[in-house]
């Protein structure tokens, strides 16, 4: 779990979720997904679960509400075009 979520976001952070966090935060966001991923094939493998499921809720907490604004923004133009939509027919 923890190591595709180490993957999946910091392919986003590259991609699309690359406008929702400051440049700074994200460049040093995905040096800390590269070395948890470094990690899970070393000391990681001996690791309590607890190291990982703490590791995983921190990541969490800073990546949930990253996915949470790409979400909001990609929804959003949908909701307008909706109502948009709606208004039209309404006119009619």
């Amino acid at each position: 779990m923890l190591e595709a979520l180490c993957y999946k976001y910091k392919e986003g952070l590259q991609g699309n979720l690359a406008a929702y966090m400051p440049d700074d935060q994200r460049t040093t966001c995905i040096a800390e997904l590269t070395k948890t991923v470094e990690w899970i094939y070393s000391e990681g493998e001996q690791a309590p679960i607890e190291e990982i499921q703490k590791r995983l809720h921190d990541f969490k907490q800073v990546l949930d509400p990253v996915k949470a604004r790409s979400l909001y923004h990609e929804r959003i133009q949908d909701r307008f075009r909706t109502l948009d939509d709606w208004s039209k027919q309404m006119q009619q």
